[in-house]
């Protein structure tokens, strides 16, 4: 720094300034080098003045600046120390509401003669109306109406014998807290309206995750309800399968009874022509019946037929025999059609005359005569065959029909004739 110094002394005062001159007289003109020397010595000194000058003036301003920088660290501390003091006293008569200070309680404060003196040190003492006025104006607003501030009020009572700029910055204040009080109250009502907020948000998602949890049993339900539908759909696919047989297989049992009824219906109609013909049979029945009547002295040779018949037990057998042999006669009369049938007819009647022969000793009963024609043969019963049977067949028959009346049973006659029929 010192070397500093001393260039800047060098060059403002140009110190050993003969020495330069004669150095740049060796160049230039000396007529012209000594007045630009004298200019520049004189320009140094002109700024050497100013630079002290400055310096004096500067430290002048910075003490005057201390001095109201102090004079206004005074003076807060006088408004502070006044506003306390009228704090103090305004929440002494402050009754009504702890804290607050109704219009007639202030009017007893400023009464008070330490308010007075209070007042009268201000730089502008400040009159009871105008206190009052302030008042109803601070009163009037929204957010302070009927909770006026016993520190509030003081604070505006000094700003207010302040000097006249200060009262605007009071009415700029008294504005942001009406507005800080509006807002802690709307942050109040927000508050609540942000935790009913969240309230409903937590009802909505759980009614959220219920409703998923729903929605997934719907799921499952529509889903085991469509597999159902879809067996029911086969079930029901069979079931009308099934009635398509029924109602095909109704169609045809109707047909059926239809037919059926129709066959029924023409029996009927048979039935009731045939009812006509009864009326005629009634008469032979009734003849039949008169004959049977007749014959009713039959009993006693029927008796006696018994009787011989339990004393013929050996022919009985003998017939029995013929019987079977003329069952093979049939058979093969049956396979061998033509001459060789009259030729074992034939034989099968002399076996039968010679059967019936035998027990010729023994008189013939009653019950024999009455089956005998007038040529001497035996006759069959009625019913089985008649003289309109011709060949073989009439031969055989009477044959048959003899020796059944020569031994008394008629058993296995019926079967004998239909045997006859087949052949």
């Amino acid at each position: 720094m010192a070397i500093r110094g001393q260039t800047l002394f060098t060059i403002q005062t140009l110190s050993g300034w003969d020495h330069i001159a004669a150095v740049l007289s060796g160049v230039y003109p000396s007529t012209v080098v000594v007045p630009l020397i004298i200019i520049y010595m004189m320009l140094c000194c002109f700024a050497v003045i100013g630079l002290i000058t400055s310096v004096i003036s500067d430290s002048f301003m910075a003490s005057q600046q201390k001095e109201q920088k102090n004079q206004e660290i005074g003076k807060a501390l006088r408004y502070e120390n006044v506003t306390r003091h009228l704090e103090e006293w305004f929440f002494q008569y402050g009754r009504s509401l702890p804290g607050c200070i109704g219009r007639d309680e202030l009017e007893k404060a400023l009464s008070e003669p330490q308010v007075s003196s209070l007042l009268l040190s201000m730089e502008r003492p400040a009159k009871k109306t105008e206190i009052l006025k302030l008042y109803d104006r601070i009163n009037k607003e929204p957010s302070f109406s009927g909770r006026v501030q016993a520190g509030h009020m003081a604070e505006a009572v000094v700003t207010l014998s302040s000097e006249a700029k200060a009262i605007g910055l009071f009415d700029v204040k008294h504005k942001i807290l009406g507005v800080r009080n509006e807002v802690i109250q709307k942050a109040e009502v927000s508050a609540k309206d942000s935790a009913s907020q969240r309230k409903e948000l937590k009802e909505i998602h759980e009614l959220a995750r219920s409703s998923q949890a729903l929605v997934k049993e719907v799921q499952k339900d529509v889903a085991t309800v469509r597999d159902d539908v879809t067996v029911m759909k086969a079930q029901i696919g069979k079931v009308l399968v099934k009635l398509e047989e029924h109602s095909k297989s109704q169609e045809q049992d109707r047909q059926d009874r239809n037919r059926a009824m129709a066959e029924l219906n023409d029996k009927v109609n048979a039935l009731v022509t045939q009812s006509a013909v009864v009326p005629a049979m009634s008469g032979k029945v009734d003849a039949i019946a008169s004959q049977i009547a007749a014959q009713s002295g039959l009993g006693g040779k029927l008796d006696a037929l018994a009787v011989q018949i339990s004393t013929q037990t050996v022919v009985s057998a003998k017939v029995e025999a013929l019987l079977g042999q003329v069952s093979a006669q049939l058979v093969s009369l049956n396979s061998d059609k033509g001459s060789d049938e009259k030729w074992h007819l034939k034989e099968l009647e002399a076996q039968a005359d010679t059967k019936a022969s035998e027990p010729a000793a023994e008189p013939e009963s009653p019950m024999l005569e009455g089956f005998r024609n007038p040529c001497g043969d035996f006759r069959m019963a009625p019913g089985f065959c008649t003289g309109r049977l011709d060949g073989c067949l009439v031969s055989y028959c009477y044959l048959v029909e003899g020796l059944s009346c020569f031994t008394g049973f008629h058993i296995g006659l019926y079967d004998v004739y239909m045997v006859c029929r087949e052949i």
